[in-house]
């Protein structure tokens, strides 16, 4: 720091003990040492011999002349307070009567194609990359200088930020895009021709959503006139940052055609060896999950006491894996509601007739149902010989939980329907630590491998629909609203 001659030896020293023991950062011992040498370089004279009213012109002339910025008046201001106050002492009534009036301005942001050409301009592979970890994470310029390779925890998908603002030390999750553009080419080097075309096309998706090199969309401010550059998402259903909206009216739809009744989720799965065969043949395979799991449930509330000569209408929802993404587990969430429609002989909805609030159909018997279900339509679709004889002894789990209202259940679903790869397996830190888990970022890019949907299928968001019948046996329409008697069924039951 320059030096002047009005501002040296005991005194400066003194300063600087001062703000040692006063526990400030380095930036800000330089900040407010500044203030007082500028101040002492306007009077001429040594800080301790200023009198209050060259104070007062000083600070006069910064604001007025000087024009300084609001922070830089701030940052001159408390310095100037802090030597008068702790080292020489003095309680001048300029020093308590001076405010400063709040400004908060907004940040000058670049637009993501101005980070592009940053990216771009970088000499190294090891500076893009950089450039990108710092612009993915939103680091302040200062944490970002002092981010270390070693603070980047891939395992646990976290990054220590040492010294951030107010020189505190924080974790931040570590963004997928992130991940993905360090793990994306290592993954398909090893796995090489082994990765089908249509998981290579989302990986590529995904790494490139929102960098700019998918095109951008330019916005003009009507008040101001200024540019809003942006990125293109990729808006593939695998991304973990694309589908938000689609989720959000997908969601909303599915609330506003609840009944006002309980609601029971029932979830079916196959054994490991049999999905080794759904995983093969993901078509077949996935049809003939739905339709097992549709019709057992039909089949079986129809038989049920409380449901005989009833009408019963559900969605159901298809998974692929569960809490660990990396293992192959194609399972189907039926959403039912307590209750069907009562028919006549000629198959016109008579009434509403509702179950138990904690009993939809016998567990055991929904088991032995769709078993046979399954087995048959295997059959029907060419996979029952794929199966080794001794996979039908395995565990079938098929699971019935009531779930209130429904409203809850499909929060739970709605992230799936759209969006399939956006959420980090439950207990990653526990296994990560055990040494039992691979890089989050293996993680998720062999989680997109066994999510995609066949190209083929009837619904590429696994997501299926069983309604309930409208006044005659007729299927009805889509979007149609039930009713008995001309009143909406909802209304009925309210």
């Amino acid at each position: 720091m320059p030096q002047s001659p009005y501002f040296t030896g005991t005194l400066y020293a003194r300063m600087a003990e001062d703000l040692h023991l006063g526990g400030m950062s380095e930036r800000t011992h330089a900040g407010y040492l500044r203030a007082v040498r500028k101040l002492a370089d306007y009077c001429q004279t040594s800080p301790d011999k200023i009198t209050e009213d060259q104070l007062r012109r000083f600070f006069l002339h910064m604001k007025n002349e000087l024009h300084y910025a609001h922070g830089t008046l701030r940052v001159a201001f408390s310095g100037i307070k802090f030597f008068y106050t702790r080292t020489c002492r003095c309680e001048w009534q300029t020093l308590r009567q001076m405010k400063l009036q709040h400004v908060k301005s907004l940040p000058e942001v670049i637009t993501c194609k101005q980070v592009l050409q940053i990216v771009l301009a970088a000499n190294t592979q090891r500076m893009a990359v950089y450039f990108w970890t710092v612009y993915s994470l939103g680091l302040r310029m200062q944490e970002g200088l002092n981010l270390q390779v070693g603070d980047i925890d891939a395992e646990r998908g976290m990054v220590h930020i040492h010294r951030g603002k107010g020189a505190k030390d924080r974790y931040i999750p570590l963004p997928t895009s992130t991940l993905n553009r360090q793990h994306a080419p290592a993954y398909l080097m090893k796995f090489g021709a082994a990765v089908p075309v249509g998981h290579r096309k989302v990986i590529s998706s995904i790494t490139r959503c929102r960098t700019g090199e998918l095109g951008g969309v330019a916005y003009r401010c009507d008040d101001c006139g200024r540019v809003h550059w942006f990125g293109r998402s990729c808006g593939n259903r695998h991304c973990p940052g694309c589908g938000a909206e689609k989720t959000t009216a997908w969601l909303a739809k599915q609330t506003s055609r609840l009944l006002p009744v309980q609601h029971f989720l029932v979830t079916v799965t196959v054994p490991d060896r049999i999905g080794a065969v759904l995983r093969a043949h993901q078509r077949a395979g996935y049809h003939a999950l739905f339709d097992a799991g549709a019709a057992s449930i039909r089949d079986v509330g129809q038989a049920t006491k409380s449901l005989r000569g009833c009408q019963l209408g559900f969605f159901g929802v298809l998974h692929t894996w569960g809490r660990d993404p990396t293992v192959y587990h194609p399972h189907v969430h039926f959403v039912v509601p307590g209750g069907g429609v009562k028919l006549d002989d000629p198959g016109h909805a008579l009434a509403w007739q509702a179950t138990p609030d904690n009993f939809l159909f016998h567990h055991g018997t929904l088991v032995r149902v769709y078993k046979a279900k399954l087995a048959d339509q295997l059959r029907a679709g060419g996979l029952y010989d794929s199966v080794p004889p001794d996979a039908w002894q395995g565990q079938f789990v098929v699971d019935i939980q009531p779930v209130g209202d429904g409203q809850a259940v499909l929060t739970y679903l709605a992230p799936y329907v759209h969006r399939v790869a956006g959420h980090r397996p439950k207990g990653g830190r526990r296994q990560a630590d055990r040494g039992g888990r691979r890089t989050i970022g293996d993680v998720f890019l062999h989680a997109v491998g066994l999510a995609p949907c066949p190209d083929s299928s009837r619904n590429r968001r696994g997501v299926r629909s069983w309604l309930l019948p409208a006044r005659t046996a007729a299927r009805p329409a889509k979007g149609a609203v039930l009713r008995l008697d001309g009143i909406p069924l909802q209304d009925q039951l309210r």
